[in-house]
């Protein structure tokens, strides 16, 4: 039996619309030594139905049936079983180029990789287009694009801006197995603190520059719907943090953990569905009242965050309500754009002023071309009028001797012309 090149984890939940073209995408692929381990998470639709049948025809595919916990209990369940040498993950609405797993193998393992990065392309289903961001192309950390290896240190100062993704990536599985990789279960952002645990640890990543993964993007799925499953992000932020400290890289790192925390909690508390606002309110005011209580992190805090993320978690601390919540982060945001504002008035006050002094140089530099163009014209034209009266002179030197050549005495002092020429000679 063929050993298994490449194991590959779809969690499925009602996606009876969309499986078909995701393992049609899989089974088909030019690299055939697979695993394609199917976890139906309580799927109340045909999903499951479909994930049979095709294991019927097809025996490099197993279906694992759960209750209805989560992406990460599922992808979970996948790499208990997974016997793959790499892992992938699909989303069972996604699907991938068809020579997808024989490019990443064949490249993973000539390098001998812990992870491999690739793009994804988005599809708008409603609009039925493709669309590709910088997010998902990597433009962060596009230099690395080189067919050599790195490790996190080589992009540091990008880490918080890389796609989490785990789709868009392919794992050594020995790798996940040594630093035991899991996901985390009963939260949607799962893939946070996966990211970071794998990505802190893994001494060799690739980042291979082609669009192999195609990213659905509809209404219904979890990950647009902002609804208190969003809540989650609170307890993400927390987890990512803990990823650090026990990678014992939480103070190199601090600064910029306290500021994705505040920003990314703050980001969801202006974009959540309004009918969850209060209630997300309620949870950041009594997570920041945590930090608040320990004195050393209420430091860290203070210490660490930028001008907007303190203001917004001071903000939250002395609201005594949501409406007074919103207020003061609303008054904070139009100071702030106000300042933008002005240094934008600014900046462009100075882009002009240079594009004056640049004018004003330009026009100095057309004045001396104009006044050499100027000389230049004179000294053409006097050289015109010098060719001009040599031209006038040639022709009437010409006109002499024309007028020479046709008199009489040329005619008859011709013979005594032919010997002198004959005795010069």
């Amino acid at each position: 039996m063929k050993s298994i090149k490449i194991s590959v984890i779809i969690p499925v939940y009602n996606v009876e619309k969309y499986i078909k073209q995701c393992l049609d995408s899989i089974i088909n692929q030019t690299l055939e030594d697979i695993e394609i381990i199917c976890i139906d998470d309580g799927s109340t639709d045909n999903s499951l139905n479909m994930l049979k049948k095709y294991a019927t025809k097809d025996d490099r595919i197993i279906v694992i049936e759960n209750d209805h916990k989560g992406a990460g209990v599922a992808r979970n369940s996948g790499l208990k079983i997974a016997k793959g040498d790499y892992i992938s993950f699909i989303d069972s609405d996604d699907w991938i180029e068809i020579n997808t797993y024989e490019k990443l193998y064949n490249v993973a393992v000539s390098k001998d990789v812990d992870i491999v990065f690739f793009k994804m392309l988005n599809y708008d289903e409603k609009k039925d287009e493709f669309y590709n961001t910088d997010y998902y192309d990597f433009k962060c950390i596009k230099q690395f694009f080189t067919g050599l290896t790195y490790d996190f240190r080589d992009f540091k100062n990008q880490l918080f801006n890389i796609a989490v993704s785990p789709c868009n990536k392919i794992y050594k599985r020995d790798f996940l197995e040594n630093i035991n990789s899991k996901f985390s279960e009963g939260l949607i952002h799962e893939d946070n603190p996966f990211f970071y645990h794998n990505v802190l640890n893994a001494k060799k990543i690739l980042l291979c520059d082609e669009y192999l993964y195609f990213r659905r993007r509809r209404k219904d799925s979890v990950m647009s719907s902002l609804d208190d499953n969003h809540f989650d992000i609170i307890p993400i932020t927390n987890e990512i943090i803990n990823v650090f400290k026990n990678n014992n890289l939480f103070e190199e790192f601090k600064n910029d953990l306290f500021n994705r925390k505040i920003f990314l909690i703050k980001d969801f508390a202006y974009e959540i569905d309004e009918e969850y606002q209060k209630q997300f309110f309620e949870k950041i005011v009594n997570d920041f009242n945590e930090i608040s209580r320990d004195s050393n992190q209420r430091l860290n805090y203070l210490f660490n965050l930028n001008q907007r993320n303190l203001l917004f978690y001071l903000n939250t601390l002395q609201s005594k309500s949501f409406q007074e919540f919103k207020m003061l982060n609303d008054i904070s945001d139009l100071k702030f754009n106000n300042n933008d504002l002005k240094k934008e008035v600014i900046s462009l006050k100075k882009e002009i002023k240079d594009i004056n002094e640049r004018n004003k140089v330009l026009k100095e530099d057309n004045a001396n071309v104009n006044k050499r163009n100027k000389a230049i014209n004179k000294r053409n034209k006097a050289i015109n009028e010098k060719n001009k009266a040599i031209n006038e002179r040639n022709k009437v030197l010409k006109d002499k001797i024309e007028l020479m050549e046709h008199s009489n005495s040329w005619k008859i002092t011709k013979p005594i012309r032919a010997i002198k020429n004959f005795f010069k000679n």
